[in-house]
């Protein structure tokens, strides 16, 4: 599948007024065992029509191609999907080794060791916006047009160690 594991939806608002905040059917709540998979990427979906509207990808070795092109290629199929559907993505790579995996208008952040960039999709356009900085600058904290007018600001550093914790990442990040 080309979409990630993780998706985020908005609850619909409840209706306010007389006679609406007493509860009026049984609560249920179950807590099961589940297995959990993780996965570096988050997706945020409109309610109620589920519509897919943002993805933040973290770029892994594998994704880069670090161990061979099938992985590589299958990423960047997943997100020229994204990008070629209308939605916003988040990609971050703070990653020191790999090819910079790029699009050709932020060809010039691949002078820097690591960057992150945007697609946003606003009234039939595209807007590219890019951050490069090198090994020893610390990772910023980025604006991400999740959807026109909601913008939401993330950490990468926080984002980028999450990852690393998990991952045996460190050596391959410069850390």
């Amino acid at each position: 599948t080309a979409l990630p594991d993780l998706g985020v939806v908005r609850q619909a608002p409840q209706p306010k007024g007389p006679g609406t905040g007493k509860a009026t059917a049984a609560v249920l709540e179950v807590e099961e065992e589940c297995e959990i998979f993780v996965q570096y990427a988050l997706v945020i979906r409109r309610a109620p029509e589920n519509r897919l509207v943002a993805a933040c990808e973290i770029l892994s070795p594998t994704n880069k191609g670090t161990f061979g092109p099938l992985e590589k290629e299958k990423y960047l199929r997943k997100r020229a999907l994204y990008v070629e559907s209308g939605i916003n993505l988040l990609e971050i790579d703070a990653l020191l080794e790999g090819e910079r995996l790029l699009p050709s208008s932020l060809a010039g952040l691949a002078s820097y060791g690591r960057h992150a960039w945007t697609a946003l999709h606003r009234r039939g356009t595209r807007r590219l916006r890019g951050w490069g900085w090198n090994e020893g600058d610390p990772l910023p904290v980025v604006s991400w047009d999740v959807e026109e007018g909601t913008e939401v600001l993330v950490d990468l550093d926080g984002a980028f160690q999450q990852a690393c914790a998990f991952n045996d990442w460190p050596a391959l990040a410069g850390r």
